[in-house]
């Protein structure tokens, strides 16, 4: 769930009705000239995967993500749930701790899609 009561696309970024690329670059329109040329070229192709690899297994771990978030929620926290409307989506301290979890599932189903594409 995201602020205004919209979700998390399970299968790729998009937010608001703007759909993001996918992980394989299969949804790649015409509009996006130079992504689909590269996702076309397989020598291209393949360093893309290369860097998809590179940057999961470094720095997209759920457990080091995991870490960041909750070093970022503790310093948040507290202010967070003193703002009030309309300039916070928050309606209590259930809604915030609900969408830490959230996110925390999002980033363990993104590493999940990026294995499954790697494989």
């Amino acid at each position: 769930q995201i602020p205004g009561g919209g979700q998390i696309p399970a299968g790729g970024g998009g937010i608001g009705g703007i759909q993001g690329v996918s992980i394989e670059m299969t949804n790649v329109a015409t509009n996006w000239p130079l992504i689909k040329y590269i996702a076309a070229d397989p020598t291209y192709y393949a360093k893309y995967k290369t860097y998809v690899k590179d940057f999961n297994e470094k720095y997209f771990q759920a457990s080091r993500m995991n870490a960041i978030i909750d070093k970022e929620v503790n310093i948040i926290s507290a202010a967070t749930m003193q703002e009030v409307a309309p300039y916070t989506y928050l309606s209590s301290t259930a809604v915030f701790s609900t969408a830490i979890a959230d996110l925390k599932k999002h980033i363990s189903t993104r590493n999940q899609a990026v294995n499954d594409f790697l494989k």
